[in-house]
């Protein structure tokens, strides 16, 4: 991918209900992306995970992947709290505290053999995870602006990180 607008990778769930019968929010889960390369990625960020606080996203493995955003993200933009998504349209939108992965409401990420970058310094952390329950990260490459952490964890359970000397467990509730 080349000259990304908006998230290079984007996975959601949500609580339209637009069917007469339909009374349950949306699943997503066993999702496994990988091998893919992209420069030129806008700020806004890079791969997005966002499930819902009574349906967490399930299963979703990210392999092999290179991306290389414009940069410009301000301390402004890693104080952010993204809102729901809860029952409007579930598409991306605005800027995300993290350039490169934000989850939140996920069970079950595990993130392999990535590289993340910035043309122009991006004041904001790799990740930001949010409600997650077991993660694991290896081989997670990140290039950071002078005094900003790697990640950002809240309310993690069950992270693990390997050969990702980035990527800081503090925070968490590691196991």
């Amino acid at each position: 991918m080349m000259d990304v607008f908006g998230y290079s990778i984007y996975i959601t769930n949500g609580k339209r209900n637009r069917g007469p019968n339909v009374t349950q929010p949306s699943l997503a889960r066993n999702i496994f992306i990988s091998n893919i390369i992209g420069t030129g990625i806008d700020k806004a960020s890079g791969i997005q995970i966002a499930g819902l606080p009574e349906q967490p996203i399930e299963g979703v493995r990210l392999e092999n992947i290179r991306l290389q955003f414009k940069g410009g993200g301000t301390q402004a933009n890693a104080a952010l709290t993204p809102p729901e998504l809860g029952t409007g349209y579930p598409e991306p939108r605005g800027t995300m505290p993290s350039y490169g992965v934000f989850a939140r409401h996920v069970k079950g990420l595990e993130m392999a053999n990535i590289t993340v970058g910035f043309d122009a310094q991006d004041m904001r952390p790799a990740v930001v995870g949010s409600d997650l329950d077991g993660v694991e990260i290896d081989n997670f490459k990140a290039q950071l602006a002078p005094g900003v952490a790697g990640a950002r964890w809240e309310n993690v359970k069950g992270l693990t990180v390997r050969n990702s000397p980035a990527i800081p467990v503090a925070g968490a509730n590691a196991k």
